[in-house]
């Protein structure tokens, strides 16, 4: 009797000849507010002390906020505003902002942050680099704007891109955060999650799912304060050459990727 063996079904690939690159449309979610994450994490990890006036040293001073929450200079660059932000909820947690923050400050925080991160175009970023390191011997890569996801969850169907290209790979940045990290000194470390959506325009369709998460270096509060919005934008810059590493290590075959060979 000769023993069989099971067979191992081939992982999904793209097809060979055109692929449209699309990228969200929505701003990531940006969860920047260490100090509002209560207990267990901003004085928990970060040592609140308790002090209600943290709250303007943490969150209000470095943004120097006016009283409708918008800061007071009218045009501040969006890393500016966002390592204004970290700095501010590192400091406000240690010193106990979380406990003196309204609910109004806060939300004002959370727009400030949003509106920075919106105009940041990560979703644009990360797909700019993966169809640039994708490009393969039998893959050719080509940026389409305009067409991708409004909205998280939202699944277009691309069908009116077939015939030209005969698959779409779909990029978003679904959400942005700064989490607070154990330990001392207390240290924050920027993570950004992606998701990497997939699909054949010709039948019989075959579509894929992934998401990856990356997570930067925990960075100490004054190594913060030190670097300020440029250290932030290098982050930022990490964070986009990883992600698009991820995702282009799944959809491309390394033997078939350029200096791969």
């Amino acid at each position: 009797m000769v023993a069989g063996c099971a067979t191992v079904p081939e992982a999904p690939r793209l097809p060979p000849g055109a692929i449209a690159v699309v990228s969200g449309r929505y701003p990531p979610k940006a969860d920047f507010n260490i100090f509002a994450r209560g207990k267990g994490a901003a004085a928990g990890d970060l040592g609140g002390k308790g002090a209600a006036s943290g709250a303007a040293v943490g969150a209000v001073a470095p943004l120097q906020m006016g009283p409708l929450g918008i800061a007071a200079y009218p045009i501040v660059a969006p890393f500016t505003i966002l390592a204004g932000i970290v700095v501010g909820g590192t400091v406000g947690a240690t010193y106990g902002a979380m406990h003196g923050l309204s609910v109004e400050q806060v939300e004002r925080v959370n727009a400030l942050a949003e509106r920075a991160i919106a105009q940041l175009g990560a979703q644009q970023e990360v797909a700019k680099r993966v169809a640039a390191k994708a490009r393969g011997r039998t893959l050719t890569f080509e940026l389409v704007s305009g067409i991708g996801p409004q909205t998280m969850g939202e699944t277009p169907d691309y069908g009116e891109l077939w015939p030209q290209f005969g698959a779409v790979v779909e990029l978003a940045v679904d959400r942005i955060t700064m989490a607070a990290r154990k330990g001392e000194p207390a240290r924050v470390a920027l993570e950004m999650n992606l998701h990497l959506r997939w699909m054949t325009l010709a039948e019989p369709r075959v579509s894929v799912d992934k998401h990856f998460q990356w997570a930067g270096k925990p960075i100490t509060i004054d190594e913060w304060q030190a670097g300020g919005a440029d250290l932030l934008a290098r982050e930022f810059e990490r964070a986009y050459e990883n992600l698009s590493d991820y995702a282009t290590e799944n959809l491309v075959p390394n033997d078939e990727l350029p200096g791969k060979r």
